[in-house]
């Protein structure tokens, strides 16, 4: 005898322009496709108060208006990427010592895991269900390179390998021969830097609303950045 599955409809709708597609409309054609819940899309992280302010406002009410019509609402949005405001923090950066992306963030940096436990926090209190971060919530695979090899990375590297390794020569041990103590300390260093990162979010979520679901989109990771999206989702 078979499992009849059961699937749940989820469907993203951005945030900031919600209001000016017609709410009305989109809430019937949603109710069309039997959607039990609706992510609103919140883009990249910002730094400016004022935008920031203006965002989770907006999400304020659009998450009370869906809710009034009878859906379960989350929010969703990049995990490690800034609009601006990103020279705070250090940059992703791969094992050939080029920085992968400007505007995306270290987990590892405690400046940045700082801010988005904060950001987290508010986004909570607007009354939404889940906070979903996007597949960029990865190392192992960054615009087609193993990362992260940034300062704070290769400092955890050396301590777990009880020795000084520049990021060039680690790349090298990394990717040749067999099981080795060079990429044990690497998948360690981002498991580290990812669940380190989960936790932080979960705590400062906590602190504001304990019910508030948090969730990872799962990417080219499921076996080369010492963690799964499985696990992260469990902290």
């Amino acid at each position: 005898m078979y499992h009849k599955a059961h699937y749940d409809v989820s469907v993203p709708v951005i945030n900031g322009v919600f209001q000016r597609q017609g709410r009305e409309a989109v809430v019937a054609e949603l109710k069309r496709l039997g959607t039990k819940r609706v992510f609103l899309a919140r883009g990249y992280y910002t730094a400016d108060a004022a935008k920031f302010s203006q965002m989770l406002e907006l999400l304020r009410d659009n998450c009370a208006y869906l809710k009034a019509e009878g859906f379960e609402v989350g929010t969703w949005g990049w995990s490690f990427i800034m609009a601006d405001g990103m020279e705070r923090f250090h940059p992703i950066t791969s094992l050939d010592g080029k920085v992968t992306d400007p505007s995306a963030c270290c987990p590892m940096d405690p400046d940045f895991r700082e801010f988005v436990g904060n950001y987290a926090a508010e986004l909570a209190k607007t009354g939404v269900d889940i906070l979903l971060f996007d597949d960029d919530y990865r190392l192992a695979y960054w615009g087609g390179t193993l990362a992260c090899g940034c300062e704070l990375h290769m400092q955890r590297i050396c301590r777990i390998l009880g020795e000084e390794i520049d990021c060039e020569t680690l790349r090298v041990k990394v990717l040749s021969g067999g099981k080795n103590k060079y990429r044990d300390a690497y998948m360690q260093a981002n498991r580290d830097a990812l669940s380190d990162f989960a936790s932080h979010i979960r705590k400062a979520v906590d602190a504001v609303n304990p019910s508030v679901r948090i969730g990872v989109c799962s990417c080219m990771n499921w076996d080369i950045d010492g963690i799964s999206p499985a696990e992260i989702s469990k902290i």
